[in-house]
């Protein structure tokens, strides 16, 4: 069984259907079809079109079928590695048109990316405080600096950063981050994920971001154990 193989198959129990039923009143080939549900076989795409049509399904049931049919095709981490390089060269694309950060028009990760989270169990306490220390240092008149390791897949700390640049364009803020690239190939999809957050604000001429990078075998399993595994630090702040 798999995640496809399971899906066709709840879809015909919601339509109160079974194999046999649905071959008789369809066109779907009955042996193909029990093939699919039961996950011994992946039949061709024009089949899994027709059964998507002969269930009525909706757009969004169909695109969600279709994602977990690829997902079988190639596996899930060579899919998901081919959304996040899709994403970000549409991510780039708008950078192109939009050179500020803020007009960025940002196109979701695939659902089973790494989570964007510094871990799970981060407060929202611990968010605002994130927020008000990197929102000092973006008041600042003179020039200011905010050092940083926080982890490239946080979503939350560059969603932060494109709210504090479109409410002070005119400020001096550096942002230097140090991103740890994951050595082993087998975790590729969040070094691309890193890429996909790190790249438009760095190549951005609107927003004074300076990524540094390093290769590492400790994963953020292995940062829990630490007594402070990350740091922001500005002038006012540590």
């Amino acid at each position: 069984m798999s995640k496809f193989s399971d899906k066709c198959k709840l879809i015909m129990q919601e339509n109160g259907t079974n194999v046999y039923r649905l071959s008789n009143s369809s066109s779907l080939e009955r042996t193909t079809l029990q093939r699919m549900v039961t996950g011994k076989r992946l039949p061709g795409i024009d089949f899994v079109k027709q059964f998507c049509k002969e269930l009525r399904m909706s757009a969004a049931e169909e695109q969600q079928l279709m994602e977990l049919y690829h997902i079988e095709q190639i596996g899930e981490d060579v899919y998901q590695n081919r959304m996040i390089i899709r994403n970000l060269l549409r991510y780039l694309a708008n950078l192109e048109q939009a050179p500020a950060l803020t007009d960025l028009e940002e196109a979701p990760l695939p659902g089973s990316a790494y989570p964007l989270t510094v871990h799970p169990g981060i407060s929202y306490n611990t968010e605002l405080v994130l927020f008000d220390i990197m929102e000092k240092a973006f008041q600042s008149d003179s020039p200011s600096y905010i050092y940083t390791n926080l982890p490239a897949v946080y979503g939350l700390f560059f969603h932060q950063l494109r709210i504090l640049c479109q409410r002070y364009p005119q400020n001096q803020v550096s942002i230097e981050h140090l991103v740890a690239f994951q050595i082993n190939a087998a975790h590729s999809a969040h070094n691309l994920s890193i890429l996909y957050h790190v790249l438009p604000p760095a190549l951005s001429d609107k927003v004074r971001y300076f990524p540094w990078y390093h290769y590492s075998k400790v994963q953020g399993t292995d940062y829990l154990q630490s007594m402070f595994p990350y740091y922001i630090i500005t002038q006012e702040a540590v």
